[in-house]
């Protein structure tokens, strides 16, 4: 094979057909200079936006690196559904990929898989035809459990938490989805204590798609288990153990294989998967395939979120196909946010509704007028929770702006002068406030942000700029570290000890730095939208370049920011950027639903 054909059977899973795909990529180009067309796609009108598309592929299942991921660049490689995109097929194209053996319809392996005007890589339509079996199987043996009789009312829980503990206990495949602080970990904690009551012999395992996931999981539910009884704590402690990620669940090490397979189920009577708009396709074909018939699988997450960086829209796809509507509930009411409060508004304007851009944008108008610039600023200098409004919105950029950002972080930068602060007592000033962005580049990316307030937090507090770490750097893990029990996407802090600079973790014990690959790491006082998923903080300022990273913006992603503050907001967005992104959603094109549906009947 020639250098291209090796990248890309390399790319796309298929040693065996590189060549072959080289050829396909020939022809498209031999057929877009010849103008040779046959579209058969439907075209977007020029009246709408355009959806972001994914269209990305992926290698076999890979191993759990932990490293660093950035979404796919737009329009790379073929497109899973090709009816919701813009591109064009040619006859050329079709006559070459026929000639040369490209395209099949799925029962044996080609490159490509063609069923009308879908178009699969052919290793995507098989986990898409295998996990939508999985899903049929696992549907048919439904209220077959031995908890079919819904249990008795729990005062501790909503109706509709009430109906989703019910609904968990008689059903083989469950959806929870909700917003922030809708109390899905807490409505979790009940139904584990439920289970365990009846069954306390009952093997349940905690799991999510990163290990940073995994850990907010495992902490949520020790919040929300410290509200049981305590016979009912420390029986739900024992029985689910750590969380971990769907990787070390799946046992898929070095070589990508699982040790658990639809030969080999997971020991497992409950599998509780958090985070799951996260899930990517292939692990969730790995999961359904390793989960026995009689397990319960029961998925959380929201639905409205950000999905995961590789191929899939899981929670999407199945929270809004017909057959699994008897299986999903969704919690409405908010702990954290009322209908009326200005994230709640936000967030409500986001999820449903035509115009949500200009509503968005007239409802930040509104809501920032009553505050005068005078106080919003004075506010903003000294940031003073009783001075400053739960919104506060720059439209435009100013010279101030990057010392506008940091500004939040003053109870923390005042807290490292104290020697006498300790370091959960910091941790915990640090994990009061951060700033998301959309993406690494531009003004408003992390790099250029982080960098700028790096020189400020130097300057301010007369550290030497020649050390690249220093005391009260904040550091985020960039590669999974599962000796020293580091996670991608971890925060900490750096602090001084009497045997050098060590790295700081919540409910960890510190790490020294000269243990850590510098490479792995990355300064975090600015983190992008994707890394804090899961997470939430009193204040987030939420900053969104209007030039560099517009294609990267989308309404899932706008969304996931809003939505990680539990009180404050600063956005700093004009409103052309804001109504952008909140008017174009996220459009996977998957084939799960096709599959669900041709299945079906």
């Amino acid at each position: 094979m020639n250098a291209l054909a090796h990248y890309l059977a390399d790319r796309h899973g298929c040693p065996a057909c590189g060549d072959s795909l080289a050829v396909l990529l020939t022809a498209l180009q031999d057929a877009h200079d010849n103008g040779d067309t046959l579209t058969i796609l439907k075209d977007n009108t020029a009246a709408n936006a355009p959806p972001v598309t994914d269209s990305s592929t992926k290698t076999p299942l890979p191993a759990d690196s932990g490293t660093e991921k950035a979404p796919p660049p737009m329009g790379e490689g073929l497109g899973w559904g090709l009816k919701q995109t813009t591109q064009t097929i040619t006859a050329a194209i079709l006559a070459t990929l026929a000639a040369h053996g490209l395209i099949g319809d799925g029962s044996r392996p080609t490159p490509l898989v063609l069923h009308g005007d879908r178009l699969w890589y052919y290793r995507n339509y098989q986990n898409e035809a295998r996990l939508a079996a999985a899903i049929h199987a696992r549907l048919a043996t439904d209220g077959q459990s031995d908890d079919a009789a819904a249990p008795a009312a729990d005062p501790n829980l909503r109706p509709e938490q009430q109906h989703a503990v019910a609904l968990a206990r008689r059903s083989r495949l469950t959806l929870i989805n909700g917003g922030p602080g809708t109390g899905k970990t807490h409505t979790l904690a009940h139904l584990i204590a439920a289970e365990l009551h009846e069954h306390p012999a009952r093997r349940i395992a905690l799991a999510a798609p990163t290990g940073k996931a995994a850990n907010r999981m495992e902490e949520s539910l020790a919040r929300a288990t410290a509200a049981l009884p305590a016979a009912a704590q420390e029986a739900v402690r024992r029985a689910t153990g750590r969380a971990r990620t769907l990787h070390r669940l799946l046992g898929i090490g070095t070589n990508g294989i699982p040790q658990y397979h639809a030969a080999r189920h997971l020991p497992y009577d409950d599998i509780i998967i958090d985070e799951a708009s996260m899930l990517p396709l292939e692990l969730a074909a790995a999961l359904f395939a390793a989960t026995a018939p009689d397990t319960r699988l029961i998925l959380l997450g929201d639905a409205d979120q950000l999905a995961a960086v590789e191929p899939g829209a899981i929670l999407h796809d199945l929270s809004h196909h017909p057959a699994l509507q008897a299986h999903r509930i969704t919690l409405h009411e908010s702990a954290r946010f009322t209908a009326d409060s200005g994230i709640g508004r936000l967030a409500a304007i986001l999820g449903s509704g035509e115009t949500r851009g200009a509503r968005l944008v007239a409802a930040l108008e509104a809501m920032t007028a009553d505050f005068p610039p005078s106080r919003r600023d004075k506010a903003q200098q000294h940031d003073t929770p009783q001075e400053t409004p739960a919104i506060h919105w720059q439209p435009t950029p100013s010279a101030d702006t990057y010392r506008d950002l940091l500004a939040p972080y003053g109870d923390y930068l005042a807290l490292l002068q104290n020697p006498a602060a300790d370091p959960q007592t910091l941790l915990a000033a640090y994990d009061q406030y951060r700033i998301l962005c959309a993406g690494h580049h531009g003004a408003l990316g992390t790099v250029r942000i982080n960098a700028a307030l790096r020189l400020l937090h130097q300057r301010a507090h007369h550290l030497d700029t020649t050390h690249n770490h220093y005391h009260g750097l904040p550091l985020m893990i960039l590669a999974n570290d599962h000796r020293q029990q580091l996670y991608n996407g971890d925060t900490g802090i750096c602090l001084d000890s009497p045997h050098g600079l060590q790295l700081h973790l919540p409910g960890r014990e510190a790490v020294p730095l000269a243990r850590l690959n510098p490479a792995n790491l990355a300064d975090a006082y600015a983190l992008t939208i994707h890394k804090s998923q899961g997470s939430e903080y009193a204040r987030v300022a939420l900053a969104l370049d209007a030039h560099s990273e517009r294609l990267l913006l989308s309404r899932e992603l706008l969304y996931t920011g809003i939505t990680r503050s539990k009180g404050a907001l600063d956005l700093y967005a004009d409103a052309a950027t804001l109504s952008h992104a909140a008017d174009t959603p996220t459009q996977r094109s998957t084939g799960l639903a096709w599959h669900l549906s041709r299945q079906a009947g």
